[in-house]
């Protein structure tokens, strides 16, 4: 639906979230230094920054949608072209091979934007609930990953290390 000639996605903008709470796959693809961070918000906040920064233009979040081949063309061939809402829908399915992701889109339409980079000022201590790095960094490094987040961004919500590798607490 990307290459298609029946919408303009060139204007459209997207920012994508997973709905996972802890993922091996989202670390090791997203992170594969071991070096990364994971910010957790809500759909609610999200859309609210969306609406704060471009309240006039076409502004959507949703759940992305899996469709084996069939399924997609089917939908692609019944969709209307014609409104925003169709041309979002559009950018909100995938093939089943990326269900791992359990993926939302933040989608906001800029036909006057000349970038290819959208810009979208926030404040991060109201958008964002928590902060986590990467389950697979050593203890040390993690901790000092942790105080530097905090001391260069003076985040006051949760600078967390997943526990997604930790050890399950001994069976009764």
């Amino acid at each position: 639906m990307l290459e298609s000639n029946k919408t303009l996605h060139r204007s459209w903008f997207g920012q994508c979230w997973t709905r996972h709470a802890a993922s091996d796959a989202m670390w090791r693809i997203y992170s594969p230094e071991s070096d990364g961070v994971r910010i957790r918000s809500t759909p609610q906040k999200l859309m609210e920054s969306l609406d704060s920064a471009y309240g006039a233009s076409p502004r959507f979040i949703g759940r992305v949608q899996y469709m084996p081949t069939k399924r997609l063309t089917q939908f692609a061939k019944a969709l209307s072209l014609k409104n925003s809402v169709g041309a979002a829908q559009t950018l909100l399915v995938k093939r089943p091979a990326f269900r791992h992701e359990r993926e939302v889109r933040l989608l906001v339409r800029r036909a006057d934007e000349k970038s290819d980079r959208l810009r979208c000022p926030i404040d991060p201590h109201d958008l964002l609930d928590q902060i986590m790095v990467d389950p697979r960094l050593e203890a040390t490094k993690a901790r000092s990953l942790q105080e530097q987040i905090r001391r260069r961004t003076d985040f006051q919500g949760s600078v967390l290390r997943s526990l997604l590798y930790a050890p399950s607490p001994p069976l009764a």
